[in-house]
C-alpha cells in the first residue's frame, strides 16, 4: 500500500534512490529557526506556542516556514485543553463537549506527528547532527528533513 505522503528527498538520497527515478533538483529548503508567531492566536494558543517553540528548535524540526502549521497545532491544543476542562468541570453540555474533544483527537494527532511530538512519529523524522570541530562534542541538531507539514 502506498504511503499518503511522498518520501522526503533527503531520505531517498540517504537510501541511494532505490527507485532510480529523477530526484527534484530545486526542492525548497527553509532555514531552521523560530517562525514569527501567527497573528490572531488566542491567549491559550500563544502559551502553547511559547512552550513548543523551544522544544521543537532543540529537536531540530522547526523552520521559519512552519508558522502557520505550528499556529494551527497550538490552536487545536488550546481548544482541546478547553474542552477537556469543560468536561472535567461538567460545564455546559458535557456530552457535546466530550464529542468535540474526541473529534479533535485525529486532527490533533496528525498535526503533532508532523512535528515529531510523539515517539512513533519521531522514528520517521531524520535530523542531521553536525560537529563544530572534530575534537568538540556534537552540537544541537541541524534540520535536515521532516515529513508532513515541516518539510
Amino acid at each position: 500500500m502506498a504511503s499518503k505522503h511522498p518520501k522526503p528527498t533527503a531520505i531517498k538520497r540517504a537510501e541511494g534512490n532505490r527507485g532510480k527515478r529523477p530526484l527534484p533538483a530545486n526542492e525548497p529548503q527553509p532555514q531552521p529557526g523560530e517562525p514569527a508567531m501567527t497573528p490572531g492566536l488566542s491567549a491559550a494558543a500563544q502559551k502553547h506556542w511559547r512552550r513548543l517553540c523551544p522544544l521543537l528548535l532543540d529537536m531540530g524540526v522547526l523552520t521559519v516556514a512552519d508558522g502557520d502549521a505550528l499556529g494551527q497545532l497550538c490552536e487545536m491544543l488550546a481548544i482541546n485543553t478547553d474542552r477537556l476542562g469543560e468536561v472535567r468541570e461538567r460545564r455546559g453540555n458535557v456530552n457535546r463537549r466530550f464529542a468535540q474533544f474526541i473529534a479533535l483527537q485525529g486532527p490533533l494527532k496528525r498535526a503533532m506527528d508532523g512535528f515529531g511530538l510523539d515517539p512513533s512519529s519521531r522514528s520517521r523524522i531524520a535530523v542531521a547532527v553536525k560537529a563544530k570541530k572534530e575534537d568538540e562534542e556534537l552540537s544541537k541538531p541541524e534540520l535536515r528533513i521532516a515529513h508532513g507539514t515541516t518539510a
